[in-house]
C-alpha cells in the first residue's frame, strides 16, 4: 500500500508479479498528494495538481488533455475516484481495510489460534516532493520557513497515520 517506485516499465516489475498478493498505491516516484497525477512530468499549474477542485470532471479532462495521467491503482488497474482525497489518509484507511479483511478471512480458518499472520507494507509518498498538506492539517505557526512548515505538517499526517 502506498509509494511502489522500483519500476513498472512491464507486468514483470509490478508489486503483484513480487511477491505481493495485492497493491494499492502509485507506482512512479512522485504523485500529488490529493490528485494523485503523476508529478514527474505533468506542467499544469500547482494549484490544480495540488488539491484539484470541486469540478472533478473539468479537472480530469484538463488533466488528461495535457498528458498528464492518475498514478492511483489498485493490483494493476488504474483508479480515479479518490481525487481529492489526500494520500496519507488514503493509504492509511486502505491498510486499516486490509487488516479487517484479513482478520475477517481468517477468523474461522484459525478459530483455535489469536495469531492470524500478516506482511504489509505501507509506504507513505509524505514528505516526498512535491510536498503538500492536506486542507484540514494544522501547520506549525511558530515555524518561520514556509517549506519547512509544510514539511512538518505533512509529516505530522504519517505521524497521525
Amino acid at each position: 500500500i502506498g509509494k511502489w517506485h522500483l519500476g513498472h516499465y512491464s507486468p514483470q516489475s509490478l508489486p503483484t508479479a513480487r511477491g505481493f498478493d495485492s497493491f494499492f498505491g502509485g507506482l512512479d516516484g512522485a504523485q500529488y498528494y490529493s490528485t494523485h497525477v503523476d508529478a514527474m512530468r505533468c506542467m499544469l499549474p500547482m494549484s490544480l495538481l495540488s488539491h484539484g477542485s470541486q469540478d472533478y470532471a473539468r479537472d480530469k479532462k484538463t488533466i488528461l488533455d495535457h498528458g498528464c495521467f492518475f498514478d492511483l491503482r489498485e493490483n494493476i488497474s488504474p483508479v480515479q475516484d479518490h481525487f481529492g482525497t489526500y494520500s496519507t489518509k488514503l493509504f492509511a484507511n486502505k491498510a486499516q481495510e486490509a487488516i479487517a479483511q484479513h482478520f475477517d478471512s481468517n477468523k474461522k480458518k484459525y478459530e483455535n489460534h489469536t495469531n492470524f499472520p500478516l506482511f504489509m507494507v505501507v509506504s507513505f509518498n509524505g514528505v516526498h516532493a512535491p510536498v503538500s498538506v492536506a486542507d484540514e492539517t494544522k501547520l506549525n505557526t511558530n515555524v518561520i520557513n514556509g517549506n519547512r512548515r509544510k514539511f512538518l505538517g505533512a509529516l505530522s499526517e504519517i505521524d497521525a497515520a
